[in-house]
């Protein structure tokens, strides 16, 4: 199996095992939102913003309900997402895949991107992460 088609595989089963749910006893924006975020989750392309277009979810309180329910704003829940799955693939001795290609394919456009988010919300660089000593 190729790298990017193992590295899609492991992001399926990231997302089956480790994202919220919808819940019939949510409000019904609540679960539109949810469910578009969790299909888009590794898209380059998604933005709070086009979901909320998307799914027509009101702008006013919509950040508080979501995270009421689901634990996490929407942008936090697309971050702390993605940056646990890089951590998945990076952690991949199976991979030969570059920092680069790993942000890409969990969402990020740019490197010099992924390589900051995830240092903010991990402590260490992807590189670093991937060096450490476990």
């Amino acid at each position: 199996m190729d790298d990017l088609k193992l590295a899609d595989r492991l992001l399926q089963d990231y997302k089956l095992s480790n994202l919220k749910k919808e819940n019939p006893t949510w409000p019904h924006e609540v679960n539109r939102s949810l469910a578009f975020i969790n299909i888009n989750l590794f898209k380059v392309k998604l933005s709070i913003e086009y979901m909320r277009e998307y799914c027509n979810v009101p702008q006013k309180n919509f950040s508080t309900r979501f995270k009421r329910y689901v634990g996490k704003v929407p942008s936090s829940y697309v971050v702390y997402h993605r940056v646990e799955a890089a951590k998945i693939l990076i952690d991949n001795d199976l991979f030969d895949l570059t920092i680069g290609d790993i942000g890409w394919i969990v969402g990020y456009e740019k490197p010099s991107s992924f390589a900051t988010i995830f240092k903010s919300k991990v402590g260490l660089s992807p590189l670093r992460w991937k060096k450490r000593d476990i």
